[in-house]
């Protein structure tokens, strides 16, 4: 029997091998004792899924607000006003950057909140650490980390752009963001695995800024690849899974 090899071509096989490189530095550290996935939060203790994952509507688990831009009249240079937040330009490697302000307070955010932008590139998330005013541009959503990681793998996945509607600026309606669906486990389970998240989006910010920034898909790939495996791992530990999948 004839085996056929397909062989890419160079500019591919080049992605590739910066792909896999990349990869490997960034899990290997998963291996260490200060980095374990053993999200029991126990050495040598195993966390594993208790609970069947439910497939929910986002409408259903947060309680979600859709900005409202005030009056122009109302914006200021002044820090000491409300922080306007009007869409992805307000957001900077995935917190609220603030750069507008306003004196009137329309639709509100708290500290804690996570941002959507609404409007084009519609589906960009983030976290604010102020109470801000939400602008037209964005929602805020009153999510924990697990649900922030599942907005951000959307986004990556292309979920919004498929969504969002209009032939010249995009945009997102309530209604397309309620009803969209994400399995979740139980709340202790999103707990656990929003803080293993958490640390791996710190350990891709250390590499970023080594880097200078460079290779983000790679590294943003990577990620993502880790947060599929511990979606669909089930009834196996997550530390087995990934290293089953990224040695």
């Amino acid at each position: 029997m004839a085996f056929v090899l397909l062989i890419p071509s160079a500019r591919r096989k080049t992605q590739w091998n910066l792909y896999l490189t990349r990869r490997n530095e960034i899990c290997t550290p998963l291996n260490r004792p200060d980095f374990s996935p053993n999200l029991s939060g126990k050495r040598g203790k195993a966390f594993r899924f208790t609970n069947a994952w439910e497939q929910r509507k986002l409408g259903a688990i947060v309680q979600i607000t859709m900005g409202q831009s005030p009056d122009g009249s109302t914006y200021s240079d002044t820090p000491a006003d409300y922080i306007l937040v009007q869409g992805n330009a307000d957001l900077k490697n995935g917190w609220v950057c603030p750069r507008v302000w306003t004196t009137q307070k329309t639709k509100f955010a708290t500290a804690g909140d996570l941002i959507m932008s609404v409007r084009a590139p519609a589906g960009s998330v983030g976290k604010t650490a102020y109470d801000v005013v939400l602008g037209r541009g964005v929602a805020s959503l009153k999510g924990n980390e697990f649900i922030y990681q599942s907005l951000v793998k959307m986004d990556f996945d292309g979920y919004w752009k498929a969504e969002s509607t209009g032939s010249t600026f995009e945009s997102l309606s309530s209604d397309s963001i309620s009803t969209a669906e994400l399995y979740c486990p139980s709340e202790d389970e999103q707990h656990k695995i929003g803080i293993f998240l958490s640390r791996l989006d710190s350990l891709l910010t250390l590499h970023q800024r080594q880097q200078n920034g460079g290779y983000l898909w790679l590294e943003n790939s990577a990620k993502q690849v880790c947060f599929a495996i511990i979606t669909a791992s089930g009834y196996r530990s997550t530390k087995k899974a990934l290293s089953d999948q990224l040695r």
